[in-house]
C-alpha cells in the first residue's frame, strides 16, 4: 500500500503513529456527493477565512489589553508597539492566506482528475461503500493507498488527519479526497476506520 505523510512518501505507520492518526465519529450511514472544485475551494477558503479573523481579533485584544495596561514610562512605546502589531498581523496573515489560496487553485486540477465525477453520491454504512453506481461489501474494498497530513506541536504533540483514500471496490479504482465530498470528513475516516483499523 502506498503511504504518504505531507505529501512525501513513507513507510506505513508504526503502531505509535497509527495511534495519532485523529479520525471523525463514527456514523452509522453516511451520504454525500462529489463537490464542483469551485464549491470545494469555497468551503475551504471559507474555513481559513474564519480561522485568520479570530486569530487577528485575539492578537488585537491582547494588544489593546497590553497597551491599556503599561505603565506609564511605558506606555508610549508600548502603545507603538501595539499599533505597529496591529497592523502587521493582518498583513502577514493576509500573505498566509493568499499563499494557501494559490496552492490550493493550483493542486486542484490533479485532485479533480483523480476524484469521482461531479455530483456523484458516495455512501458508507454497515453492508459496505457505494460510489455512484458501483456498490461493494467491506470484504471487496480494498485500500491501495492513504494520504495523511502530519500536525506537530509543542511538547512532542502529534496528530495525522486522513487527507484522501486510494481505493478499489470489486476491483474498480476511485480516488476520495476530503475536501473534495460533501460530508467528506465522515465518509474517508470511516472508510479508513474499517478497513485499516
Amino acid at each position: 500500500m502506498r503511504v504518504t505523510i505531507n505529501d512525501r512518501p513513507a513507510d506505513w505507520l508504526t503502531d505509535g503513529q497509527e495511534k495519532d492518526v485523529r479520525l471523525a465519529s463514527t456514523w452509522a450511514v453516511i451520504e454525500g456527493s462529489v463537490l464542483d472544485s469551485s464549491v470545494a475551494a469555497s468551503k475551504v477558503l471559507f474555513r481559513w477565512r474564519i480561522v485568520c479573523v479570530c486569530f487577528v481579533a485575539f492578537v488585537w485584544l491582547v494588544l489593546f489589553v497590553m497597551a491599556a495596561l503599561a505603565r506609564p514610562g511605558d506606555r508610549t512605546f508600548m502603545g507603538n508597539l501595539a499599533l505597529v502589531l496591529a497592523v502587521l498581523t493582518p498583513l502577514a496573515l493576509w500573505l498566509v492566506y493568499w499563499i494557501k489560496r494559490e496552492r490550493l487553485y493550483a493542486s486542484l486540477p490533479e485532485r479533480t482528475r483523480a476524484s469521482p465525477a461531479t455530483g456523484t453520491s458516495v455512501r458508507v454504512d454497515g453492508s459496505g461503500v457505494t460510489i455512484g453506481s458501483r456498490s461493494a461489501a467491506w470484504n471487496e474494498v480494498a485500500i491501495d493507498g492513504v494520504d495523511l497530513a502530519r500536525v506537530t506541536g509543542a511538547h512532542g504533540y502529534r496528530a495525522y488527519y486522513v487527507k484522501r483514500l486510494h481505493l478499489r471496490l470489486n476491483e474498480v479504482p476511485f480516488v476520495l479526497d476530503k475536501s473534495l465530498l460533501d460530508e467528506g470528513v465522515a465518509i474517508v475516516d470511516e472508510i479508513y476506520r474499517r478497513k485499516l483499523r
